[in-house]
């Protein structure tokens, strides 16, 4: 989008035009750089958990290798026996937009099977209406990796 510009101060509904016009642009630049770099952030945070990376074999046997995630049936917290079980999509809010479809790495406990609880530092917390907002600081890291690339 570009606009003719005349130097001068811009007044009334050209100067709010001009500002949502610039508004848009650096959401849309932001989500665009942000989008699909969050499934790697994520794969990266679930192998340092894990302490290995995919198609790597567990290594059951010898010291528990404790990690914050847990198993939500069995309360495993052993990294040793939680797999990659594959990705589920979800939507998520940020302060720049919405992203649809993001692919979140998932993880099974092998004791009983079930799913482990996963809280991915990039992602935050959930909030009060489902949405997860990601933290300004881990968007920033991720903004400055995209421009120096």
């Amino acid at each position: 989008m570009s606009i003719q510009f005349m130097a001068g101060k811009l007044k009334g509904d050209e100067r709010k035009t001009i500002i949502q016009g610039v508004q848009r642009q650096r959401q849309e630049a932001a989500l665009g750089a942000i989008k699909p770099r969050l499934p790697e952030f994520c794969e990266e945070e679930l192998t340092v958990k894990l302490g290995r990376g995919k198609r790597e074999l567990r290594r059951v046997g010898g010291r528990a290798r404790e990690i914050d995630w847990q198993c939500g049936q069995c309360g495993c917290r052993d990294a040793n026996h939680f797999t990659r079980d594959g990705h589920y999509r979800r939507a998520l809010e940020t302060g720049w937009g919405h992203v649809e479809g993001l692919q979140v790495p998932m993880v099974e406990c092998q004791c009983c099977g079930h799913d482990v609880v996963c809280t991915y530092t990039i992602l935050g917390s959930i909030g009060a209406f489902g949405s997860i907002w990601i933290s300004r600081c881990c968007l920033a890291v991720a903004c400055a990796k995209v421009c120096a690339s």
